[in-house]
Order: C-alpha cells, then structure tokens, then sequence
C-alpha cells in the first residue's frame, strides 16, 4: 500500500519494535513530489546504512554498515523514518547467514519501492572516506553577493548566465559547494549536504550559481527532490550538454541518503561517502 507522505511516520511519536516487520516500509509515490518535465535521464538514490544489527542463529549480535542502491525512475521511494523503524526491526531477529539477511534486504526493498534494489553488506570499518574529483573548484570560496537572491524572480533565474566576470566556459567541470542546507517538508528540521555537480556548458557563471544554491537554505524538500529541482533548474537556464548533480546528505537517526542524476549513464557518479558523512 502507497501512503502520502504527510501521513507518514517522520515527525510523529512511534515505538520501536523488536519484532522483523517489512511491513513498517512506508512508500511514497515519487511522481506525486516530482517535477516535469523529467530532464534527468539516469539516476539513482544510495542509501547508507550505519545502525544496522542482528542476531545470528545462537543469539549473538551482529553488526553491518548496509548500502542499499535505488533507481531513480521507481514507482517510490521509501520514506526515511520507516527505513529506519524496518532496519530496526531486525535488531532481535535472528538471522542464518549474512545473505540472507541480504536477500530479506533486498526482497523487501525491492517490493516497496516497485524497482530492483541493490544491498551490499560491509563490515563496520570498511567504508572508506572518498575525496573530491581531482581538480574540483570549490565555490564556497568565492565572493557571495547577496542582492542575487533579493532580486530573483524565482531561484532558478539565479543560474542565468550573464557577462559577470566570474562567468566561465565549462568543459567536463567538477564543481562543489559544502553550503547546501534544505528544510524537510514534515518535520522543519535542517538537512545538510555537500553538492557535486559536474557539468559542460557554454558559460557557467559561478557566483550565480553559489547564490542559487544558498538559496536552498529555506527550501522545503525531501532530498530527492531537491537534487531533481537543482538538475531540472541547470538543464533549464543553463542548457549544458552534459550534466551530474549529486547530493552527499549527512546521516540523520543513523542513515545518509545520496540522490544522483545525470543527463547520461557514462556521468553517473559512483557511490561516495564524504568525510561529513
């Protein structure tokens, strides 16, 4: 059953339960929060788990750090303190092997979110801290001209290239932005994230695009959607030829999600935990 998501258990009193439930898996219909046109043409969510445990057939704990990979054209998505509340749900459950455990991962996810789910299991060291893509500029770094958002009709018109000198050719570009922060539209709280956008596009104006992406800062979305609006405004106002957007969330109750899209599956980015994360 598909639920909306302002019914769904974020932001509400729920207890925990000891018991395995795949039904406590809450999907959200990701045409429902997405915008149109589509500009994005690949994608995927990676969720990483950090919290996940279980017992194994004599009772003994058991401790993982789970990475679960979703398509980003799936019927749904999973809401995020459901995720948590199923993953806990195997904190009592006993558990034969580790795929098993794999396999009971993936059937579940992959019946809610109405796609293949990928699950890799690692142990709780052997996630390694990715750096940046070499040469990336960071734009936090340049000047911030506040009278860009003031003015702004809307925050896409941000992006619009103009003869400013920090505009620039860009060609197969990396840029990032440790200022991304957006508001989860059910509780208000603040979601924080490092942006990666790689990008070719005849004229790229920098400090705009600093602006646009500060702007965010009481936008109120899920992150997906926030990533999709940011791809859908570049690909709007700044027609690139190639683009990847990429979300590297922090973890909030001990899951990070990381939403990616791209105008081609050669520019997906791999799956990448930052230091923040």
């Amino acid at each position: 059953m598909v639920h909306p998501a302002h019914s769904s258990p974020l932001g509400q009193h729920t207890a925990f339960t000891s018991t395995y439930d795949p039904k406590l898996l809450y999907p959200i219909e990701r045409a429902a929060t997405r915008l149109t046109p589509v500009e994005f043409k690949a994608g995927y969510d990676v969720w990483h788990a950090y919290e996940l445990s279980w017992l194994d057939n004599n009772g003994k704990p058991q401790v993982a750090i789970a990475r679960f990979v979703f398509d980003a054209f799936s019927p749904y998505l999973v809401e995020s303190k459901s995720f948590k509340l199923y993953l806990n749900s195997f904190n009592m459950h006993r558990v034969a092997s580790t795929n098993d455990l794999q396999s009971t991962l993936q059937q579940d996810l992959t019946a809610a979110s109405g796609a293949a789910v990928s699950v890799t299991l690692l142990g709780v060291h052997d996630l390694a801290i990715s750096s940046l893509p070499a040469g990336a500029i960071c734009l936090d770094n340049l000047p911030f001209d506040a009278s860009l958002t003031n003015h702004a009709a809307s925050p896409g018109q941000l992006l619009q290239a103009t003869a400013h000198a920090s505009s620039i050719h860009a060609h197969n570009m990396w840029l990032y932005s440790d200022l991304l922060r957006s508001v989860c539209p059910v509780t208000g709280q603040p979601d924080w994230a490092t942006l990666l956008i790689q990008i070719s596009a005849t004229q790229v104006d920098l400090k705009a695009l600093l602006a646009y992406i500060v702007s965010f800062r009481r936008h109120s979305g899920f992150h997906e959607q926030c990533i999709e609006t940011m791809f859908n405004d570049i690909c709007r106002y700044l027609n690139p030829s190639e683009l990847m957007v990429y979300g590297a969330y922090t973890r909030r109750g001990g899951l990070d999600i990381n939403p990616c899209r791209s105008l081609s599956t050669s520019w997906l980015m791999p799956a990448t935990r930052l230091c923040r994360q």
